[in-house]
């Protein structure tokens, strides 16, 4: 239970960490190509964001012992629920970065759990 709890708050962590990286990268590079900042939001969106799911889905999937797709998940649900909190957006906006939010806690369950298999598949038991 432990362990659980412990990998629940390195994905929260390295779901953080690697939106503030991922910031200063978008920072640099518009800095250096003009790009408008709303385009920079959509390249966060769909660009950044499935990247860091994927991440948070590795890392967890790897240290898992159990119900990997699960902790992944709630990994990723306060910077989801934080993203989505931020702005104030008329409906239809909402609703889609809503759906956004759930098909990245989605990807980064089923890449954890195909993580998980993979290792656990690998591992001789004896």
């Amino acid at each position: 239970m432990l362990r659980n709890i412990l990998i629940v708050v390195l994905g929260i962590a390295l779901g953080y960490l690697a939106t503030a990286a991922g910031g200063y990268l978008l920072y640099r590079f518009a800095k250096s190509s003009g790009w408008s900042e709303a385009s920079l939001g959509a390249l966060v969106r769909l660009f950044l964001e499935p990247i860091i799911a994927i991440l948070v889905g590795v890392v967890v999937g790897a240290l898992a012992k159990s119900r990997a797709g699960l902790l992944a998940a709630i990994s990723l649900l306060p910077q989801t629920i934080a993203f989505l909190l931020s702005k104030r957006l008329d409906v239809l906006h909402e609703v889609f970065l809503v759906f956004l939010g759930c098909v990245y806690v989605v990807l980064a369950a089923v890449v954890a759990e195909f993580i998980f298999r993979r290792l656990s598949r690998a591992k001789p038991t004896i």
